[in-house]
């Protein structure tokens, strides 16, 4: 007799079994603390059931949305997350707001090892799912590439902030976002969050464009070419006109210096004719040579005279 097979439940079917993390809990400074997108924790079962799987695979495959899907288990059937009508609930029991520096607490349950840090998060500012943001992670989920070894059943506090520059425009009253949080497994939740007073922070302002680009540097020279001249040489000219003027006033010409009526007296400068003092070969026909005293005239030893003294042998003692 063949036995039936028995039923497998279908959580064990899930590869995603062994890894569960989801935002369980949104502390929000107006007092509201509301909970993730498909989160039940009315509903008998296990709190690892609630788990959310957000895959770029599974969004880009068209099997669920940008929010995914519910893990489930035996007491809590599995569903694909459905942004509005989760937007609606979370708007009929109360959204959480961010704090004045734009920053939200949250409390992210993690099951077992693999649902671990570290944990990327962005918004819809319209929730519509269509176009998110990044938000910046101020206080992490312990864990490396997704895994912590020490992690089992606790609620890790995950705190994200929005930039200054942020805005909600969704939900029905048109002051809401959506917030997704996940890390690189895929496990996580959406949720949804308000401004609050943050919304009152003051924006930055943008830099000034200094920058010129090359149809601005065109226009102009153009322009310059085609714009008429300014021929007043008392008008400083246009920024974009060339450096010379287009007109130069001449420059005075200085009149020569009278020539004198008589030439100078030699006496003047007696060492004006005088040769350069190293160049032996400046000896012209007109040139004064002083005559030396014969006291001082100097003239070479005989041949025979400097060989002697060269050769003059050593008195010996």
């Amino acid at each position: 007799m063949v036995k039936p097979l028995s039923l497998i439940p279908f959580s064990l079917l899930l590869p995603q079994v062994f890894s569960h993390s989801f935002i369980i809990a949104l502390d929000g400074a107006n007092g509201v603390q509301s909970a993730g997108f498909g989160t039940r924790l009315t509903t008998r079962g296990q709190v690892h059931q609630y788990t959310g799987i957000i895959t770029d695979k599974e969004i880009k495959a068209g099997t669920v949305g940008p929010c995914g899907r519910i893990f489930g288990g035996d007491n809590f059937p599995p569903f694909v997350i459905d942004p509005r009508a989760e937007l609606a609930r979370a708007e009929s029991s109360g959204i959480s707001t961010v704090h004045r520096d734009g920053s939200i607490v949250m409390g992210m349950f993690v099951h077992n090892p693999d649902g671990s840090g570290p944990f990327q998060c962005d918004y819809s500012s319209d929730a519509s799912l269509s176009n998110f943001q990044p938000m910046n992670i101020t206080v992490q989920v312990e864990g490396v590439d997704g895994v912590n070894p020490a992690a089992h059943n606790y609620v890790y506090p995950l705190t994200a902030a929005f930039y200054p520059n942020t805005t909600c425009t969704g939900g029905k009253d048109k002051d809401t976002c959506i917030v997704r949080c996940r890390n690189q497994l895929g496990f996580g939740s959406c949720a949804a969050l308000k401004l609050g007073e943050a919304a009152k922070r003051p924006k930055p302002t943008p830099p000034a464009n200094t920058t010129t680009t090359h149809t601005e540097v065109l226009q102009r020279t153009a322009a310059n070419a085609t714009a008429p001249k300014n021929l007043t040489n008392n008008v400083a000219p246009h920024p974009h006109d060339p450096v010379t003027p287009i007109n130069p006033p001449k420059a005075p010409v200085q009149a020569p210096a009278p020539a004198p009526a008589s030439p100078p007296s030699p006496d003047l400068n007696p060492m004006a004719n005088l040769p350069t003092p190293h160049d032996p070969n400046s000896n012209g026909s007109g040139a004064i040579i002083p005559q030396v005293p014969a006291a001082v005239e100097r003239r070479s030893l005989p041949k025979t005279k400097r060989l002697f003294l060269h050769k003059r042998p050593r008195r010996h003692f």
